[in-house]
């Protein structure tokens, strides 16, 4: 209001008003009125809303970031064989391993023993992950590391947008 009267008494135009973002854009719309000439809609673009009420907007989002990672390399280790820093893995079965490229320098959180960790497929990611890869207990050339990274925003403890926002820039970016 004091904006609105320095502009009328000085002969400014009247700026526009911005002061919402995803979460609080989609739960005042839910509540009836936006009164703001701007909202910033940032993380719901992809289809995430980490939000702790229910209401018809955020149902109908579409998750549609997804990450990607290729094969380095494979290797099929017997069992008792210790991987990850430290050989904190040790592998209860004779397998195969193989490394990914994508690590915690990509910004993709650092697995660690903690953490029980699968990709969209369904594949384990092994503790601990590296700076620039990670292992996981399957052969496929490229794998989904997820499809939806609200479970991984789960088992780390966080939301949705700290998992994304922390994705290194460097990783390659394919718009569909």
């Amino acid at each position: 209001e004091q904006v609105r009267a320095l502009s009328q008494k000085y002969g400014f135009k009247l700026s526009r008003f911005h002061s919402l973002s995803s979460s609080g854009a989609v739960r005042v719309a839910s509540e009836g009125k936006i009164d703001d000439d701007l909202v910033r809609v940032g993380i719901a673009l992809y289809g995430y809303l980490d939000v702790a009420f229910a209401n018809p907007i955020s149902a109908k989002l579409q998750k549609v970031a997804t990450l990607y990672a290729d094969k380095v390399a494979t290797r099929f280790l017997p069992q008792g064989a210790r991987i990850g820093y430290s050989g904190c893995t040790t592998l209860e079965s004779q397998s195969c391993i193989s490394t990914y490229d994508i690590g915690y320098g990509d910004g993709f959180f650092r697995v660690s023993e903690r953490h029980k960790i699968y990709t969209a497929e369904g594949y384990q990611i092994l503790p601990r992950s590296s700076m620039d890869c990670f292992s996981c207990l399957c052969d496929k050339s490229r794998i989904c590391v997820f499809n939806d990274v609200s479970a991984l925003a789960q088992a780390f403890g966080t939301i949705s947008y700290e998992i994304l926002t922390h994705l290194s820039p460097h990783i390659k970016r394919t718009l569909i």
